[in-house]
């Protein structure tokens, strides 16, 4: 993933946050990514989202940040924290709790959990690369283990 739709994933940021700011929707919105960060995550999700172009990973992005989830996006997220701790050895009384409902809802604790958890998994991406791992590679590892795609 290169910065040649950072602007891009900017312009549907705030065009996300105009449309629920229009409709009275609550928002939690995160920070902008940098470039570097957005080139990091956007090699992350390349391997979840194979035949997206970068245009598509980029407003994927851009949706991500503005805090709306779907059921099935909740469901899969518990799955794949589930699947983190599960991987990386996190005995059960190290787990944070949390419910479906904090994701779907929104809560501070689910927003918590939702972000330390991506930000860890991104960083495990990043150790897989930089233990010598290609982009690819990293990415369908983490796809499999984490996000239990093939």
């Amino acid at each position: 993933m290169t910065t040649k739709y950072y602007d891009y994933y900017l312009e549907q940021k705030a065009r996300i946050i105009s449309k629920m700011e229009e409709s009275k929707a609550i928002l939690d919105v995160a920070d902008n990514y940098t470039k570097a960060e957005f080139v990091d995550m956007g090699n992350l999700l390349q391997g979840e989202y194979r035949d997206y172009t970068e245009r598509q990973i980029a407003k994927k992005m851009a949706e991500d940040q503005t805090y709306f989830i779907t059921d099935k996006e909740a469901k899969s997220t518990m799955n794949a924290i589930e699947n983190f701790w599960k991987e990386m050895g996190y005995e059960p009384q190290n787990r944070e709790a949390f419910t479906y409902e904090d994701l779907i809802y929104g809560t501070n604790q689910g927003r918590a959990v939702y972000d330390k958890y991506f930000k860890e998994i991104n960083k495990y991406y990043k150790a897989l690369k930089e233990a010598g791992m290609s982009a690819e590679d990293a990415s369908r590892t983490i796809s499999q283990a984490i996000f239990g795609s093939e």
